[in-house]
């Protein structure tokens, strides 16, 4: 069953770009036709901080975010596999922990393609860094060229949600 209209403007969007050594985050409000970039930030480890500490601090990070504001659904970029295998692995473990914080808070998830994320905001699923920066800038004139590269991925990753609810309740 499709979700209301009026059941969707409470709804707050966490968009998480998962990384091992940054991790962006950040929340979209539905307000009426129009998303609302509500905050936006990033979780950064130190090079020698171990694999334990980062799953442990994440947790901690999104914990707080996810309870300070009253989130309701989160989406996550589900990263292309790297040509390191033991990279790959290792974010794939980060990302299973970043899963793990989001279900035992019962938040609603998605994972999107990088190449889906490209296409809800840009309309264009081969599109460049630039081009989602510029169309960002569109939609949220306070997001500069400044903001850390995880950070905007994760409001990109919010709005892709934000757009997909859009489109399930036409």
């Amino acid at each position: 069953m499709l979700p209301e209209k009026n059941a969707q403007r409470g709804v707050k969007i966490l968009g998480i770009d998962p990384g091992l050594s940054v991790t962006g985050w950040a929340i979209i409000q539905k307000t009426g036709n129009n998303p609302l970039l509500l905050k936006s930030g990033y979780i950064s480890w130190k090079k020698h901080d171990s694999f334990a500490f980062k799953i442990k601090d994440i947790y901690g990070h999104l914990t707080c975010i996810i309870g300070n504001n009253n989130v309701t659904h989160a989406a996550i970029e589900n990263p292309f596999l790297n040509s390191n295998a033991k990279t790959s692995l290792i974010l794939s473990q980060f990302k299973g922990a970043i899963m793990l914080t989001l279900a035992l808070k019962n938040i609603e998830m998605i994972e999107y393609q990088p190449s889906q994320i490209k296409k809800y905001i840009s309309g264009n699923g081969k599109c460049t860094k630039e081009e989602i920066c510029k169309m960002l800038r569109y939609t949220f004139p306070k997001v500069h060229s400044a903001t850390n590269h995880n950070e905007v991925d994760a409001i990109a990753i919010a709005l892709s949600y934000y757009y997909s609810l859009n489109e399930r309740i036409k």
